[in-house]
């Protein structure tokens, strides 16, 4: 099921961008494992950098890179970590 993820900027990261949202599938348990072991690793390896975030968006979105690219690094950084808080919200 698709349904409009809003991302909104991170006020603790101190983001100013315009809140927007973007067409999502419905994160299955599957999926939420794997987010949740990326996002482990990456925070244990020191790794959270623009890569990580980009590999969270890609693997867990329709989106191109082409489409990607149009966004700001605050932008995809406030929408990786909103991903992995939908992944890990009460069903």
């Amino acid at each position: 099921m698709k349904y409009k993820l809003k991302v909104k900027p991170s006020k603790e990261l101190g983001h100013k961008f315009e809140p927007f949202e973007i067409e999502i599938e419905e994160i299955g348990w599957d999926q939420r494992v794997i987010i949740n072991d990326e996002y482990q690793k990456a925070i244990i390896d020191k790794e959270l950098n623009f890569s990580f975030w980009s590999k969270i968006i890609f693997n867990n979105t329709h989106l191109t890179k082409e489409e990607l690219h149009k966004y700001s690094y605050e932008e995809i950084h406030s929408f990786a970590l909103t991903l992995i808080e939908e992944a890990n919200k009460k069903k």
